[in-house]
């Protein structure tokens, strides 16, 4: 059974079927999202290595563009990653700037539980609540979303990952 959060956060995910040039531009990750390399015991050796995210349109099944969102569409997302070592109170905060003239202004700040994860080889895999992009023509334009992963007993957080795109 995989967990489930209980808040909302942002309209994108940073998965998409979009070629690895158009990602890379779209995405600028602290560090690279690829899977750990082992130690001794097979555990990956940073304590959180975002390895895949994914999102796909909750209606159709389709997966869905990170640089391009269509207004009232439902993303739903699913991150994989791998633990090194125990994860506890596990959150995301997204934030998001949207560019309004020359400027880009602070939206919302949403932070979603994730929960507590132990170390383990295998990478773990979180559903995140489906999120409906707003279907009002005001919802259009360019944004920025900062993702930031902490957890209990570190100070900096584990990740963080900025995204652009577009409402359409």
């Amino acid at each position: 059974a995989r967990p489930r959060a209980a808040s909302s956060d942002s309209l994108l995910s940073d998965s998409d079927d979009d070629d690895e040039s158009t990602r890379a531009s779209a995405a600028t990750p602290s560090r690279p999202a690829a899977a750990a390399p082992a130690v001794a015991g097979g555990l990956p050796q940073e304590a959180f290595v975002l390895v895949d995210k994914s999102t796909r349109c909750a209606r159709t099944g389709v997966a869905l563009s990170n640089t391009k969102v269509e207004r009232g569409t439902t993303r739903e997302e699913v991150l994989t990653f791998t633990a090194g070592r125990r994860l506890e109170n596990l959150k995301r905060t997204v934030i998001t700037f949207k560019k309004i003239g020359w400027v880009m202004t602070k939206v919302s700040q949403d932070t979603t539980p994730l929960g507590t994860f132990d170390a383990q080889e295998e990478p773990h895999v979180f559903a995140l609540p489906p999120r409906e992009v707003p279907s009002f023509a005001l919802a259009c334009g360019d944004y920025k979303t900062k993702l930031i992963y902490e957890c209990d007993g570190q100070t900096t957080p584990l990740f963080t990952e900025e995204l652009t795109f577009t409402i359409q």
